[in-house]
């Protein structure tokens, strides 16, 4: 869901004019609220599906950010929908296997499952250099493709059938940092990264924007009706931008990224007594990007930039599950020069 808005329309799958069109299209078909359902976000307390909000769909990235090439362990996923229809989903790889994403982005068809980590994600109707999946999404609620997305429960583990190419590093999920209400609210902004619909209705490209928090923990009411109080956070870009920094339809479930100080021994081959240990800035995944904020309220002509409502996996409850499905914490840090 990121809304990377760059003006890449005309390179992103291979730069045909038919697929130029199509792109176009799909934008088009975004705009048009009449065309759109209903979003996965309900109000809490009716239960009743919000108001449309247009970014669901193959046609949907970061908008105001820039490309990310060195973002490498952010992944396009492309799959097949139970109505026939390709769609793509983003998502973080953790250890040299699994990948995490929205529990949404789940719901395809087993078999259909594509997973990229290259820059550009198609070539053409392809996905470039893709990996299978073994079996089908684990999702984290079993629910989810019946009754939709309950709130922070939106996740998601692909396990990839060979490992990663050596060149993509995962970003794992740090044991040493939990996503409390004290370590969050002091970040002003977090990382969002994702393949979704730019605000020149481009898709496929891996894109990065720093996005301001609005809710780092959906406490306190309007947040509290729409998403779940210390499970989810709200980012939102109220600088008055004409692109918007934001996540779009494709960028569901792309990392959010909050930059921290932290300590973990130093990664390496040296016996445990002589390992050192590391203390130095890094980018930390914290959240995972679910869905629009609909409460927003996104206009016709521009449907992402409203805002979004993104998964906190800073919780032992996932953590859990993680390790029952044998994913690997975060463990030692790489020293930086």
């Amino acid at each position: 869901m990121i809304r990377l808005y760059a003006a890449l329309l005309a390179i992103m799958v291979g730069g045909s004019a038919s697929e130029v069109a199509a792109q176009r299209n799909a934008a088009q078909r975004i705009a048009n609220p009449s065309k759109c359902g209903l979003s996965h976000s309900r109000d809490r307390r009716t239960g009743l599906p919000a108001p449309a909000d247009c970014r669901s769909g193959l046609a949907v990235e970061v908008t105001g950010g820039s490309v990310a090439p060195q973002e490498r362990h952010t992944a396009a996923i492309t799959f097949t929908t139970s109505k026939g229809e390709r769609d793509i989903c983003s998502g973080i790889l953790l250890d040299d296997r699994h990948v995490l994403t929205a529990g949404h982005c789940g719901c395809g068809i087993a078999n259909s499952y594509q997973v990229t980590f290259s820059q550009f994600a198609r070539k053409g109707d392809l996905t470039s250099n893709a990996l299978e999946i073994d079996g089908g999404p684990i999702l984290y609620d079993p629910l989810t493709c019946l009754r939709g997305i309950a709130p922070g429960t939106d996740l998601a583990l692909l396990r990839l059938k060979k490992l990663v190419p050596s060149d993509v590093v995962p970003a794992g999920y740090p044991f040493f940092f939990l996503a409390s209400d004290e370590q969050m609210k002091p970040v002003k902004e977090m990382k969002v990264v994702g393949f979704g619909v730019t605000e020149t209705g481009g898709i496929a490209v891996r894109m990065k924007a720093q996005v301001p928090v609005l809710t780092p923990d959906c406490f306190d009411p309007p947040y509290n009706l729409y998403c779940a109080p210390f499970r989810e956070m709200i980012l939102a870009d109220r600088e008055g931008r004409a692109n918007p920094r934001d996540t779009c339809g494709g960028d569901s479930g792309g990392p959010v990224f909050a930059r921290r100080i932290v300590s973990a021994p130093e990664c390496g081959i040296l016996p445990p007594e002589e390992v050192l240990t590391v203390t130095q800035s890094e980018d930390v995944v914290v959240a995972i990007t679910s869905r629009a904020a609909p409460f927003t309220a996104a206009s016709s002509n521009q449907p992402c930039g409203q805002g979004g409502i993104y998964t906190l996996i800073g919780r032992r409850s996932i953590y859990a599950w993680l390790d029952r499905n044998h994913v690997k914490p975060q463990t030692c840090l790489i020293r930086r020069q």
